[in-house]
């Protein structure tokens, strides 16, 4: 009975797979000994393997590296492996059977970005964090970078380091499409920082953003962006869907025209905008308004 436990847990976890060449060895003072995990030793070289971790809920398919079975822990070593269409290469596996037994997942990967918002969602458990990932949709695009896994089935800590962006979504609190371009992101604990991305909102450029989000306490944003160009008729109606600013504009309406920002630095709260602190220089162009004040529309030329 002992035997069949030991390697139902053992295939409850490696899956499928070719091992051309495999050392095993058993130890114990007795023969009641040699059928513990933790006296097991198996190494080998795996093939087109199937692995499942069980605390992440992570089932890595055509697996290739050096495996090995000690003191009741599977060290994968040098691992290529695939998930979904992200595939990881120099990864390193550390996965204990005993459902205790922390696991340590580390991987160079080509993402699938339309795999990751699923992929948090069931690793990460703050609940503003899941709050914010489930306004995100109809994730597309692609990135290179590392993902870390190092936790156990009741908690897991993630670290995700990309670069080499090309995203396309959209975001529940952005009424048009979203492009994102860039250099670097990095999510780790309780924050996200970001650098060198060109965002592409509707018709809108923000060239070179940089910044975080932390959510630690309450959530706050940090953003600068070297150069922005907002097409107004867009942003205008985005403003209004706002209590707080859609105030400042309730005298007169901006109907066409392009506002061009250099050296933003925006800081706050993120969901109290009325409490951010903005610095910025900007110019206007071709600016039409509509304002009760006026009864003849307002055109702004270049200003």
């Amino acid at each position: 009975a002992g035997n069949r436990g030991i390697t139902k847990d053992i295939f409850d976890v490696v899956k499928d797979g070719t091992i051309p060449e495999i050392t095993f060895k058993s130890f114990g003072k007795s023969s009641a000994d040699l059928g513990k995990i933790e006296n097991i030793f198996i190494r080998g070289k795996m093939r087109d393997g199937n692995i499942f971790v069980p605390a992440a809920l992570l089932d890595l398919k055509d697996v290739d590296g050096s495996v090995t079975i000690s003191n009741g822990i599977l060290l994968g070593e040098n691992i290529n492996v695939r998930l979904g269409n992200s595939f990881g290469t120099r990864g390193v596996l550390e996965l204990g059977f005993e459902k205790n037994i922390p696991f340590y997942v580390e991987t160079v990967i080509q993402a699938d970005l339309a795999q990751l918002p699923p992929i948090l969602k069931r690793l990460v458990k703050y609940k503003p964090f899941l709050k914010e990932l489930s306004k995100i949709k109809k994730v597309s695009g692609s990135a290179l970078g590392k993902m870390v896994l190092d936790g156990s089935k009741q908690s897991v800590d993630v670290d995700v380091y990309a670069s080499n962006i090309n995203l396309r979504g959209r975001y529940g609190r952005i009424p048009y499409p979203l492009k994102i371009k860039g250099e670097r992101f990095t999510y780790k604990g309780t924050q996200i920082s970001f650098d060198k991305l060109n965002t592409v909102i509707g018709k809108s450029l923000f060239s070179e953003l940089s910044g975080d989000i932390t959510w630690k306490n309450e959530p706050y944003l940090k953003i600068r962006s070297h150069l922005s160009k907002l097409q107004m008729e867009e942003i205008y109606p985005w403003f209004l869907s706002y209590k707080n600013t859609a105030a400042i504009f309730e005298d007169f309406k901006v109907t066409h025209g392009i506002t061009t920002l250099s050296d933003i630095s925006l800081n706050g709260p993120v969901l109290r905008p009325m409490n951010w602190r903005i610095n910025m220089k900007g110019s206007v162009e071709n600016i039409l308004i509509e304002s009760t004040l006026s009864p003849d529309p307002i055109s702004v030329a270049k200003g």
